[in-house]
């Protein structure tokens, strides 16, 4: 099986946030773990806002980006995905809790 993985889990994962365990268990039954060539960007504003608003270290945010960025296989160009992007974040909207 491939997956995609977006920005927000590879960072949930890297920081073993709550549900770190369950994606960690989906990426390792994963045949490939692909994402788009714009996880990095991503992946860098969400850590630098850790280290803004929640002090994390640079030491840990170098960390974080390192771990975050090695759990892809293969990075890929949006064109490749978009529409496959666009149908997993439907089904989970219709899944996801509301927060804010």
């Amino acid at each position: 099986m491939r997956l995609v993985l977006d920005a927000n889990a590879a960072v949930e994962v890297a920081l073993e946030g709550k549900a770190a365990r369950h994606l960690s268990s989906v990426l390792s039954e994963s045949e490939e773990v692909i994402a788009p060539e714009l996880l990095f960007p991503e992946v860098v504003n969400a850590v630098w806002k850790y280290h803004q608003f929640a002090e994390f270290d640079l030491g840990k945010c170098e960390k974080t980006l390192e771990l975050a960025v090695g759990l892809i296989d293969r990075f890929v160009s949006h064109r490749e995905i978009y529409r496959e992007a666009f149908a997993l974040s439907r089904i989970q909207k219709s899944h996801a809790p509301v927060s804010g």
